[in-house]
């Protein structure tokens, strides 16, 4: 299988049309903008950034701390949630709003992260 970038763009912007995600990104692990729908004024370049950062730290201190491997990260803020999950050598970045349902998300952005990774 090979990467569709604009399959993946397409899987992102559907995701706020099932859950109460605001918006998604797909980074590289360096910190690269690859795909995204951000439907507000976002800087891009930022957000992947910022994700790929919190992302490899994460992954660090599972490690150091001999927590395993990382499944994902949430950050909880009052306007709502930051959701980091590894997908082979890229970062899928969720933004959730308060009132989502997690566990939803998780799965949806579980089967997302497992597509991204056989396409690599």
């Amino acid at each position: 299988m090979s990467f569709d970038y604009r399959e993946i763009e397409q899987i992102l912007k559907n995701l706020g049309s099932t859950t109460n995600i605001q918006a998604a990104a797909l980074v590289s692990d360096l910190g690269l903008p690859i795909v995204s729908a951000l439907p507000f004024d976002a800087d891009e370049e930022i957000i992947a950034a910022m994700s790929a950062a919190i992302h490899n730290v994460s992954v660090r201190s599972v490690v150091e701390l001999q927590r395993g491997s990382l499944k994902q990260v949430l950050i909880e803020g009052d306007n709502g949630y930051i959701i980091l999950k590894g997908a082979g050598s890229f970062v899928l970045t969720v933004l959730a709003d308060p009132s989502a349902n997690l566990g939803m998300i998780f799965m949806v952005i579980n089967k997302i992260a497992n597509q991204i990774k056989e396409m690599q």
